[in-house]
């Protein structure tokens, strides 16, 4: 009874101070619910980097078995340690790598065939595949020059069906293994399946994606993963 006749007695101006308080209440609820999100997100953020450091360790590790059962490192997915993944083009002997130089050979190796050097590939990471929200289902993507990691429809690891059509199909698909004159034996999913448990993107949208550059004879093969969510965000390049 005290309480009551107190809030009775107070000033005439209480009422507007109250709604003050009220009003500021819900804008540090409002703003506390932004943050959290935000902090979701960078969680999210940080486990797609441990996740992307596991598939890098497993392709290196791969790389590295290749190397010592078929005398020349490759990396999962590719038919020989020259070819890119996706598409199985062979960039040029001339191209060059990690030196930051432009050549005739450092040009767009055409959509789904790949790059011709890891130069080119982060330059395109970083500028064309900032968000997922600006690819396109269109031949002219440049997320047609990646692939799945653990295959686009395995059961648990999907990636978004909206999305489907923006990556790379399958490395070494039904037609690639059935088609004689390419008998394409090496499939990108398989490989990594024998070296590491799938591991899914924390995002949504997100899935796991990987493109190879293939040697020549200045060079080792090199090989870049990153989550289609924001692939500008976080990569991993490796190169023995």
């Amino acid at each position: 009874m005290k309480q009551l006749t107190k809030m009775r007695n107070t000033s005439g101006n209480s009422l507007a101070e109250f709604a003050v308080v009220i009003a500021l209440m819900a804008t540090l609820m409002s703003t506390g619910q932004v943050k959290f999100s935000q902090a979701g997100e960078g969680g999210k953020g940080k486990k797609t980097g441990e996740e992307l450091d596991k598939v890098s360790k497993a392709a290196r590790n791969f790389y590295n078995a290749m190397n010592d059962e078929e005398g020349a490192g490759r990396f999962p997915g590719q038919d020989k340690w020259d070819r890119n993944v996706p598409g199985y083009a062979k960039p040029s002997a001339n191209s060059v790598i990690g030196d930051g130089r432009a050549s005739d050979d450092d040009i767009d190796m055409g959509d789904g065939n790949g790059y011709a050097t890891v130069v080119q590939a982060v330059a395109k990471i970083t500028s064309d595949m900032k968000s997922y929200t600006s690819f396109t289902t269109d031949a002219s993507s440049e997320s047609k020059n990646w692939t799945s990691v653990f295959g686009k429809d395995l059961p648990g690891y999907k990636i978004n069906y909206t999305h489907h059509g923006k990556i790379a199909d399958d490395d070494a698909n039904d037609k690639g293994k059935n088609d004689s004159a390419k008998p394409w034996l090496h499939v990108g999913p398989d490989e990594f399946g024998s070296y590491l448990d799938p591991v899914k993107s924390p995002f949504l949208d997100g899935h796991f994606i990987y493109t190879v550059i293939g040697g020549t004879g200045n060079r080792e093969p090199a090989f870049i993963v990153t989550d289609f969510y924001a692939p500008a965000d976080e990569f991993v390049v490796v190169q023995p």
